[in-house]
């Protein structure tokens, strides 16, 4: 995982244990790679770019001590394995289609 350091900004998350927290979690997707932002209970946040792959991304999430409240992202053509993935494992979840 590839972690986008920013300068600045109150409530910006530098950890990358969540310790079990509530996230919400917005995932622009791409065939090559998803650019992952995530929001903690506590308004913190934490934005990282990874290598494309649903599966991988959950992993991710989870080896972070996250629990995930709602993960938007967006619906097109490159989205579907990622809607399908979450599905499957019942997490909620917010399709945007932009056309």
């Amino acid at each position: 995982m590839i972690i986008v350091a920013k300068k600045g900004g109150k409530g910006k998350r530098t950890q990358e244990n969540f310790d079990g927290k509530a996230c919400w979690i917005g995932v622009d997707v791409h065939k090559v790679n998803y650019a992952v932002a995530i929001l903690d209970e506590d308004g913190q946040r934490l934005e990282f770019s990874t290598p494309a792959g649903p599966q991988k991304l959950l992993m991710q999430l989870v080896a972070m001590g996250i629990t995930i409240k709602a993960l938007a992202h967006e619906s097109g053509p490159t989205g579907y394995a990622l809607a399908w993935t979450c599905i499957e494992r019942g997490i909620f979840k917010a399709f945007l289609m932009f056309r």
